[in-house]
């Protein structure tokens, strides 16, 4: 592997790393309801129990998609063509970063259908 290759790899893996420790930090609960650096959402402050699930479910999510991303990042980077310059590296590592981006956005929906399957209303 070349150090262009490297550090797009570098590059690369920041986002779902940053993913799944965030994940492994919100399956530790928040027990304050709104805390900073948990899963915020009108629906996951309606109660403590709504709190406390989300924060966990969450978490589990965060972890799991944040190391599926990193390993999809290695084989990604592992493919890629062997370049002199960067610029086509850190337009592969952008456009990794905006996939991630929306997988984050997926998983923050899949939260939030799994507390409405747990009959946590916002109107609650």
């Amino acid at each position: 592997m070349t150090t262009t290759k490297i550090l797009a790899l570098i590059i690369m893996l920041v986002l779902p790393v940053c993913i799944a420790l965030l994940g492994a930090k919100r399956m530790k609960a928040n027990t304050e309801i709104g805390a900073r650096g948990g899963y915020r959402s009108e629906r996951s402050m309606v109660s403590s129990a709504a709190w406390t699930y989300a924060q966990k479910k969450n978490g589990v999510y965060y972890l799991i998609g944040g190391v599926i991303m990193a390993v999809l990042s290695v084989l990604l980077a592992t493919i890629l063509p062997e370049t002199k310059t960067m610029v086509p590296l850190i337009v592969y590592a952008l456009v990794f970063a905006a996939v991630w981006i929306v997988g984050v956005l997926v998983l923050m929906v899949i939260t939030e259908m799994q507390l409405i399957s747990k009959h946590f209303e916002k109107n609650a």
